[in-house]
């Protein structure tokens, strides 16, 4: 069904010849053009003005505007023109002429319309499906949390069929000054609507979320310097020690006030009660150290049951992980951190909560320790997280670096970490030896206990010789 360069004319009719087995069409083109005006042939030589379009439903429909002869091309278009302008702007089905057809058919799509899906009924019934089908609780908490704060509040009344690319591009501007998030909330609705077109909720090949360019994306990932890992090492030593205490700019708004008294105080010369820290949980301090030797997501070292554990082979199974069931080799450095537990009566956790296990408590893994890293990181000097401090997932960042720097390849560290290289997953070896997986785990693990522990090195003593005169 060729559509012609230029618009359709009775010598461009006149020239068309039937064919014996098929209606051929000729499609209206050029400038002037009307969209879905075109001619039918039929095998029995007979020509007809016909209008193509997609009726409300989406389903495409074929109207038949009159015979070309009595009808002239001019004629023709005109009325194409009229049948466009009824199912565009009116919004109706230009094949219903007589009016008691056209009013049930306008209360029928009138109440079709309020109960049309809105955006937010999509997002609904798009993450039922994803948990349905096994999708991590953890990302469908982001998506939900994405959608509740991002889309709805702009899109979540809309019905379905009328959002279009301008829509998302919008919203995607508004949230320009945090491009990371923006770039998120694309990534939600492209698949929001990719599931809309599979179910069809709306025609295929019309995702308003596709074809919008998205903002450029610094790279999060960088190396620990030496120093900082010497710094981290220190502070960890401190905290098992001695305790840690929450610097006055991480404490909760309702605490600041208490805090400036004592510290006017303190400059008064006024007596002020000592506060002693208390020495951390050995497993809090376990925990971080783990994390830098291992490379792991600090989820997934939360998560990890003794039962997923051999310590004599040196590896750990972990069940459900971003990139599904994942086997990780592990360090002699990082085995030893694990050797240093003693298991929690009645909790199955490597690293429990805090709060201890009772018949009305069930056994929880350690919270997101996120304010005690914050505390860490102080003490080691690193700043705040707002100004690009080290985060925890910068020691995964660290141990890859450190992997690199050793001279293995993405291939190898992928196994360690439980990553994914292009669309192979690694995490179960195969793709690599078994022997040198083991060699570049202790390799990195043992690399950065040294860099972690390096304030307890001690200085080598050159001997003092005497200077002959």
């Amino acid at each position: 069904m060729p559509t012609l360069a230029r618009p359709l004319t009775k010598r461009t009719i006149d020239a068309t010849a039937p064919q014996p087995s098929r209606d051929v069409f000729l499609w209206d083109g050029g400038d002037g053009a009307v969209k879905g005006f075109g001619l039918r042939v039929r095998p029995s030589g007979r020509k007809t003005f016909v209008f193509q379009y997609d009726d409300v439903g989406g389903r495409t429909r074929r109207l038949t505007l009159g015979e070309f002869g009595p009808m002239t091309v001019d004629q023709a278009r005109a009325a194409a023109r009229d049948a466009y302008a009824a199912a565009v702007a009116a919004r109706r089905d230009p094949a219903v002429r007589d009016p008691a057809t056209r009013a049930k058919a306008a209360k029928v799509e009138a109440r079709a319309e309020r109960l049309a899906p809105t955006v937010r009924d999509l997002a609904t019934r798009y993450l039922e499906d994803r948990a349905r089908k096994g999708k991590r609780a953890r990302t469908i908490a982001q998506f939900t949390d994405i959608v509740e704060r991002l889309i709805a509040p702009k899109l979540g009344a809309r019905k379905l069929q009328d959002v279009t690319r301008r829509d998302v591009a919008q919203l995607h501007h508004e949230l320009g000054d945090r491009p990371y998030m923006a770039n998120r909330v694309l990534t939600v609705l492209h698949a929001m609507f990719a599931y809309a077109e599979r179910e069809e909720l709306r025609p295929a090949h019309t995702n308003p979320a596709a074809h919008i360019e998205r903002y450029p994306e610094r790279s999060r990932a960088r190396g620990v310097p030496d120093a900082q890992y010497a710094a981290i090492g220190t502070a960890l030593r401190r905290a098992a020690a001695d305790g840690l205490r929450l610097p006055p700019e991480l404490r909760a708004p309702s605490q600041r006030p208490a805090v400036a008294k004592r510290a006017a105080r303190e400059a008064a010369g006024l007596k002020v009660r000592p506060v002693r820290p208390t020495p951390w949980d050995p497993r809090l301090v376990a925990l971080f150290r783990f994390l830098a030797l291992s490379g792991w997501r600090e989820s997934e070292a939360r998560a990890l049951r003794w039962a997923d554990v051999d310590l004599a082979r040196g590896v750990a199974t972990l069940q459900e992980t971003k990139s599904g069931k994942s086997v990780r080799p592990l360090g002699a450095a990082a085995i030893a951190v694990l050797r240093g537990l003693e298991a929690d009566a009645g909790s199955p956790y490597v690293f429990p909560g805090a709060r201890p296990v009772t018949p009305a408590r069930p056994a929880r893994p350690r919270s997101r320790p996120g304010t005690e890293w914050a505390i860490v990181r102080h003490a080691a000097g690193l700043g705040m997280a707002k100004d690009g401090a080290l985060t925890l997932h910068g020691l995964r960042h660290g141990f890859t670096t450190v992997a690199r720097g050793l001279g293995y390849g993405d291939h190898v560290i992928a196994v360690l970490i439980g990553h994914t290289v292009g669309s192979t997953m690694t995490s179960r070896y195969g793709a690599v030896p078994d022997v040198l997986v083991r060699k570049a785990a202790d390799d990195v693990a043992r690399e950065i206990a040294a860099l972690l522990d390096a304030d307890l090195t001690p200085a080598k003593v050159l001997p003092i010789t005497r200077r002959e005169a």
